[in-house]
């Protein structure tokens, strides 16, 4: 006898409704193949509504929360792991290198892109040094912006060379600066120096250290010799240097 197949039909209903879960599941699985996961955060709203409405436009890139602070952008990347996070450099709670920082010190993957509207060497290299995979002026136009998050997206830093290269060059000389000021001049040296860039008389600093007017005088005469034939204006600006352009601090 031949044998006989039997073949079993599922009711209408339950065919339609397993193709729909079929469906439902494979649609889920593509929106989310090669899909960007981005957290955004600045502590200006108009201009994180702005940044928000440009990526939400670009089809591969998914913008999980926004957030005005750093503390809470720095909960959303722990919770989300994003490919990117999209950070302003200036928010309360953290800064954007602080969260960077952060970032790198849990061994979280998010690449970081941090934005500026105004930078200083000190914070360029910080950026730089922490590991920023782009640094994004705020100036800059819609272009630049999906340029930026294409690249960082795909692997490549976006770090303009027009503006890390004289922050890195500044910093490398003041740090050589640095080492000369600290290698040549002695304990009193420097601190006449720091009281030279604050302002202070040679009078002044004679009665401030406890020193007579002439002693003073002695010990600036050293540190502009060590330090390569400077005057008084020289030795403020190097001083200055020396603080990262803050107001100087004797060392301790």
């Amino acid at each position: 006898m031949g044998s006989t197949e039997t073949t079993h039909e599922l009711p209408c209903a339950l065919t339609e409704d397993f193709a729909r879960r079929i469906a439902g599941r494979s649609s889920r699985k593509k929106s989310g193949d090669g899909e960007v996961r981005v957290v955004l955060a600045d502590n200006h709203p108009v201009f994180l509504h702005g940044l928000s409405a440009l990526l939400g436009q670009m089809p591969s890139f998914k913008i999980l929360e926004t957030k005005l602070d750093g503390v809470s952008a720095l909960q959303s990347i722990r919770k989300f792991e994003p490919a990117i996070a999209i950070l302003g450099i200036s928010m309360p709670g953290l800064a954007g290198i602080e969260v960077l920082k952060q970032v790198g010190k849990e061994g979280l993957s998010t690449r970081i892109v941090l934005l500026m509207a105004f930078a200083s060497d000190d914070e360029l290299v910080a950026a730089i040094t922490n590991g920023a995979w782009g640094i994004l002026p705020k100036e800059f136009g819609a272009d630049a912006v999906t340029d930026c998050v294409t690249k960082v997206a795909a692997g490549e830093r976006w770090l303009l060379p027009e503006l890390v290269d004289p922050a890195m060059s500044r910093e490398a000389q003041r740090r050589m600066e640095n080492e000369k000021m600290e290698g040549l001049l002695t304990n009193r040296e420097f601190e006449i120096s720091v009281l030279v860039a604050e302002g202070l008389s040679n009078k002044h600093i004679a009665q401030r250290v406890g020193i007579s007017e002439g002693t003073v005088k002695i010990h600036l005469c050293n540190a502009y010799r060590k330090l390569g034939g400077m005057n008084r204006a020289s030795l403020t600006s190097l001083v200055y240097r020396y603080h990262g352009g803050q107001p100087p601090v004797l060392r301790q």
